[in-house]
This record gives C-alpha cells, sequence and structure tokens, in this order.
C-alpha cells in the first residue's frame, strides 16, 4: 500500500466520534459559550450590575446546543465525501484560530459602546491586518487539510487543546483576582426622598449630561423666549470643565478633589468625599445631603453620611436577555470587522432596562431624564431641614432619541434637540418649585457634566442665588470647574448671589485645563483610569484658540486598568 492509499484510508477511519473532531468542537463551544461572555464579565465587572452567576444557566445551554450544531454540520459535510469534509473541517479550525486571535489579540479600540456611532473608516489598518490573517488562515487550513490531512489533523488537535489549556488558565486567575463572579452589596444612590425638600431653605445642582455651554448660547440666542424661563440666573458663559468623561466628573463636581490615576479610583472617592467642603459644611450645619447618579459612589458612608445612598446587591431582572447582551458583546469582539458593525448597542441600557435590587424598600437611582420628568410631578417642599441635592439626568447625551417636547423618536434625532428638551424640563422643575412656593428660597445651579463641541471643555453652567428675581444675565466671568467648591459654600452662607459668585477667581487670561480621557476606559472601584492627557488655554472656554497639550499625562497606576472593547 503506497502512502496516498494510506492518507485515504485514514480519511475514511477518520468519524466524528474522534479526539480530531471533539476537540475542536469543544474549543469553539467553551470559547464562545463559556470562556468569551466571563472573560468580559470579570474583565469589566463593577460596570455589570448584576451577579455573574446569573449568566451560567443560559450559558451552560448555549454550550451544550453549540456542540451537536457543529458535529451536525461536519456530518453533512462527511456524508458529502472526503474532500468536501476536509474543506469544511479545514474552514472550521481555521476560523476557531481566527475566532481566538480576533478576539484575545485585537486591541483596538472602536469606541464600541459609547453612545456615538463608529466611524469604521478610521480602522482601515485593522480592516487590512486582521482581514489578511483570516483569508491566510482559510487558505493555509484548507490546503493541508486537503494535502496533508493526516498531520494537519494531529496539529490541529495539539493546537486547539493548547488554547483550551491557555483559556482555562486566564479564567481560572481572572476568577480569583476577581474574587468569583458573585456581587457583594454595596453603596448605591436610590430614589429615596428625590425632589422631598425643604419648605425654608434649598440647594438644588442639577447635572445635565452633555450639556455645551456654547450650545445653549446658541439656543437663548435663536429663540428669545428661552430667556424668560431662566428668571434670577446668570449664565456663566466662559466655564471649563474638568474632564471630559463623566466617570470623573461627577466626584469632582461634588467634592472639588481631582483624580491623577495615583491611587485606586475607589479609593480616590472614598478620600475625595470625606475630605470634601462642601460635604463637611452640610453635615456640620445639619443639611440634609442627597446625591442622584448612577456614576460609582463612595463606598465609606458609614463617615459620610449621604442620606440615599443605600447597601444594596445589584440583581438581573432578566438572566435570558441580560446574558443575550454579553453573547452582543462576543460577537462583536471576536468576529470579523466587516460583521462587528452589525452587533454594536449602548450598554447603558442593560441598567435602564433590566437591573433590580433585593430590597423592596428602595428603588434605585437611574438618569433617566424622563424618569427624573416623572419625580418632578412628585415635587413637594415640606420638610423643616435644609436640603441639598444634587442630581445628575442623562440630559443630552448620545445616542440622541429626544424630541424638543422630550417625547422618545423612532429615528435619530439631534444634539440640538435634545438641548432643547432639557430646556423644556428645565422649565417643568421651576414651575413645580413655584407652585410649591419653593423657588424663591433655592439656590438653583445647573450644568453639563462636561461639554460636547470641541474639546468636550465647555460645560453649561447657569447659577440662581436664593431670592434673586432679575432677568437672565449672561457672564463672561472665567470660571472653572475647580472653582465650585467655594462657590456652593459662599452661596449656601448667602454671602454672595448668583452674579457675583465667581468674581474672585475670574481672571482674564486665566490658564485652565480639561483632562482628556479615552472612551473606552471604565472605572471600577479597584481599578485605575486609563491614559489621561492635560491640554489647556487661556483664551474663552466656548472657543478652541489655544487650546492645545501642555504635556502633561496620567498615566495608570497598574497596566491592568480595565477596559471596554
Amino acid at each position: 500500500m503506497n502512502k496516498n492509499e494510506e492518507k485515504d484510508v485514514s480519511a475514511e477511519k477518520f468519524t466524528l466520534i474522534s479526539k480530531e473532531v471533539l476537540v475542536p468542537v469543544l474549543l469553539f463551544s467553551f470559547m464562545l459559550a463559556i470562556y468569551a461572555p466571563l472573560d468580559i464579565y470579570l474583565s469589566n465587572k463593577g460596570y455589570f450590575f448584576f451577579p455573574g452567576t446569573n449568566m451560567l444557566g443560559t450559558m451552560t445551554v448555549c454550550f451544550i446546543a453549540i456542540i451537536p450544531a457543529c458535529l451536525l454540520v461536519l456530518l453533512i459535510a462527511k456524508l458529502a465525501g472526503n474532500t468536501a469534509f476536509r474543506v469544511i473541517y479545514g474552514m472550521f479550525t481555521g476560523g476557531i484560530i481566527g475566532l481566538y486571535l480576533q478576539g484575545n489579540w485585537d486591541f483596538t479600540d472602536y469606541g464600541a459602546w459609547n453612545g456615538d456611532d463608529i466611524v469604521w473608516s478610521g480602522f482601515r489598518t485593522q480592516l487590512f491586518g486582521f482581514g489578511t490573517m483570516w483569508i491566510a488562515l482559510f487558505i493555509v487550513c484548507v490546503f493541508f487539510s486537503l494535502k496533508r490531512f493526516s498531520r494537519f489533523k494531529k496539529i490541529t488537535t495539539f493546537i486547539c487543546s493548547f488554547i483550551i489549556l491557555i483559556l482555562l488558565y486566564t479564567l481560572t486567575v481572572l476568577l480569583v483576582r476577581e474574587h468569583g463572579l458573585a456581587k457583594e452589596k454595596e453603596y448605591i444612590a436610590t430614589t429615596e426622598e428625590e425632589l422631598k425638600l425643604s419648605k425654608n431653605e434649598n440647594m438644588i445642582v442639577l447635572v445635565v449630561d452633555t450639556f455645551d455651554g456654547g450650545a445653549f448660547y446658541s439656543l437663548i440666542e435663536k429663540n428669545p423666549e428661552y430667556r424668560d424661563i431662566f428668571e434670577g440666573f446668570t449664565f456663566y458663559r466662559d466655564t471649563m470643565g474638568a474632564y471630559t468623561s463623566t466617570d470623573m466628573s461627577i466626584p469632582m463636581i461634588v467634592t472639588g478633589h481631582d483624580y491623577q490615576n495615583d491611587v485606586l479610583f475607589g479609593d480616590y472617592l472614598s478620600e475625595a468625599y470625606r475630605t470634601s467642603d462642601l460635604i463637611n459644611w452640610l453635615r456640620t450645619h445639619d443639611w440634609e445631603t442627597d446625591i442622584y447618579t448612577d456614576m460609582l459612589v463612595p463606598q465609606n458612608n458609614e463617615e459620610i453620611g449621604i442620606n440615599n445612598l443605600k447597601k444594596l446587591l445589584r440583581v438581573s431582572s432578566d438572566n435570558k436577555t441580560v446574558t443575550g447582551y454579553i453573547y452582543k458583546m462576543v460577537l462583536f469582539r471576536y468576529l470579523p470587522q466587516p460583521l462587528k458593525r452589525y452587533f454594536t448597542f449602548y450598554p447603558d441600557n442593560l441598567k435602564l432596562e433590566y437591573c433590580s435590587f433585593d430590597s423592596e424598600d428602595y428603588t434605585v437611582y437611574t438618569e433617566d431624564n424622563l424618569a427624573f420628568r416623572s419625580m418632578i410631578n412628585e415635587l413637594s417642599a415640606q420638610k423643616d431641614a435644609k436640603v441639598f441635592q444634587l442630581i445628575h439626568i442623562d440630559g443630552s447625551h448620545p445616542p440622541f432619541y429626544y424630541t424638543k417636547d422630550l417625547k422618545i423618536s423612532e429615528e435619530e434625532t439631534s444634539f440640538e434637540d435634545e438641548c432643547e428638551a432639557m430646556i423644556g424640563l428645565m422649565s417643568e422643575l421651576f414651575d413645580a418649585l413655584k407652585k410649591k412656593e419653593a423657588y424663591d428660597n433655592t439656590t438653583i445651579m445647573i450644568m453639563g457634566d462636561h461639554g460636547y463641541y470641541n474639546n468636550r471643555q465647555n460645560p453649561l453652567l447657569l447659577v440662581k442665588s436664593k431670592d434673586a428675581a432679575h432677568s437672565l444675565s449672561i457672564s463672561d466671568d472665567t470660571v472653572w470647574f475647580y472653582d465650585l467648591q467655594s462657590a456652593y459654600i459662599e452661596l449656601l452662607e448667602n454671602r454672595t448671589d448668583s452674579e457675583n459668585v465667581f468674581k474672585n477667581v475670574s481672571k482674564e487670561g486665566r490658564s485652565r485645563f480639561v483632562r482628556s480621557v479615552p472612551w473606552n476606559t471604565h472605572l471600577n472601584y479597584d481599578t485605575y483610569g486609563g491614559l489621561m492627557k492635560e491640554y489647556a488655554s487661556g483664551y474663552p472656554a466656548y472657543t478652541e484658540e489655544g487650546f492645545g497639550f501642555d504635556g502633561r499625562e496620567f498615566a495608570p497606576g497598574t497596566d491592568e486598568s480595565t477596559v471596554l472593547r
């Protein structure tokens, strides 16, 4: 018997119940159904609100279902003849290796889940590089499967077995590092006492996500009737923010302490809130303090005393659907670039739609604009104690789906539409305060957490001091988010008014900076942020003039910062 005949006999004896078939099938099923979703979950555990154990049932079903499905495809190919089988086997094994390399070695930041559309034309290099890899794998594997099948199946079995060991090792490390799939109770902002105000004195800080100061100025110029809404307010047109990221902007707005990647983010939060001038002033003067945001909050609230933070356990209200979303992330990560565009989505919807808690006493706070509107309808002002509330809402953050009258559109709207919707929402809040006779005795600050245009450096800032009665005024004082702490306290102590609160810090040509944060940075209590770069300018914040990198960078304290991709 010659060598060619031996190879043919080897092929004939090759059955579906053999390690050469079962090992690649096992790798394919394990990698996509078990490893990939757990890798995404554990690598970004702080982002997901539910315990990873909620996914295990659906993952097990998927793992078991994929195996016979793959065997059925190979069986059909086998029935079609040895040549067809070898071609399909070569493509199958090449595809598995391609999936592994694409999913675990493509470190490109596509900006997939920040709410903006991905500009795929900016990733042509990746398309060419990984596209070439996929084509080469298919050609090489099919060629050797046809020409050297006996040797090829042995090499394939070895490679797939080795990859399985790598995945098992990686998964074990992740499980140990993240203390398993369970989630512990954590302090969460609840809706407890939201817009339940004092009949004596209040301060409301409304953070409207992504509302740009330049956008507000354009709207009041085009629509003079909007000015009537803001009775008693001063618009600080030349306001510089602090960060381009909401995660870092919110604690900075509350506490005045910035984050420089020098400590774990959870440690920063605990210390920033504990030593905040504002928080300490409110506690010392017996004000009720509430912070409403779905960003991370300090976990040492026992010593800080924020009223609406409660210890709760996050759980999923729909395990199958939530796991389905995770699998969508898996497909985005593992599939070739031309197919990724069909598997993008905005992951904050997970919290909005599928988040529940282990307590019947409290409801978690969400940034949803419509939820805030419903709370406006429940506004009351009956408490004796003075009340401070910071409320962070989704505002005009992309994706844009609100119409000007704050209705959800089936088609995409625009940034300007959403800004106008937010002005209408502010008007509803003011009307409710006036109806409850609380408008005059309430100090109100309305701000964006960051801007939208240029380098996101110019967030909206509107201030109304208690009893202010003038029409909307526009100030060109050079304001910076680093000035907020002293402004809060001066307003609370009635030492200034809305038109003069920043006079002592305003200075023409004042140099200010904003720290740019990578889009795909996701902060957790036990991680650092991504690489931050500082951009400074001595010109008005609403222009790009003179705005440039000042040479300062803030690298993560570890290379293991959590990044969604």
